[in-house]
C-alpha cells in the first residue's frame, strides 16, 4: 500500500475502518485487502458496507470522496496539506467526469438492432415478398 501521500484524521473511525480507508483510497483492491488482513472476500466486503454506512456514502468512491470532505483524510505534498474549498471542487469534478466517461463508455457499447420490432430483416423481406403486411 502507498499511504505516504495521505494523512488520516480518525474521527468515528475504529483502526480496521482506518486500514481500508487507506487501502482504498490508495487504489488497493478488495483481493489485496483480504490478504493482509488474513481474512476472505466475503469478510472485507462486510468491512465495506460497514466502512460505507459509517460515512453515509453509496459506494466506495463515495467513502473516499465523503472521507475528502470531511477532513478525514487529506493529500500531503511535499510538506504541505492540501485543504478547502478548491481542492473539494477538484475532486467532485474529477468523480464526476470519471462517472461520465463510465456511462458513456456503457451506452457506447449497446448494441440495438436495426430492425423494426426487433424483426430479423431476413423474415421482414420474406414476407413483403408474399405480398403480406404491405405497411412495412
Amino acid at each position: 500500500m502507498d499511504t505516504e501521500n495521505l494523512t488520516l484524521t480518525p474521527q468515528h473511525l475504529d483502526e480496521l475502518d482506518q486500514k481500508l480507508l487507506l487501502a482504498h483510497a490508495s487504489g488497493t483492491t478488495n483481493s489485496q485487502i483480504a490478504r493482509e488482513l488474513g481474512t476472505d472476500m466475503a469478510t472485507v466486503n462486510q468491512l465495506n458496507r460497514q466502512l460505507q454506512a459509517k460515512l453515509d456514502a453509496k459506494s466506495l468512491p463515495h467513502a473516499i470522496a465523503q472521507a475528502f470532505i470531511k477532513g478525514i483524510l487529506a493529500i500531503k505534498e511535499k510538506g504541505q496539506t492540501i485543504e478547502g474549498e478548491a481542492f473539494v471542487r477538484t475532486l467532485c469534478l474529477c468523480l464526476v467526469l470519471i462517472t461520465g466517461l463510465q456511462s458513456a463508455d456503457s451506452d457506447m457499447m449497446r448494441t440495438r438492432t436495426p430492425c423494426r420490432g426487433g424483426r430479423n430483416p431476413n423474415t421482414i423481406m420474406r414476407v413483403m415478398r408474399a405480398g403480406r403486411n404491405k405497411e412495412i
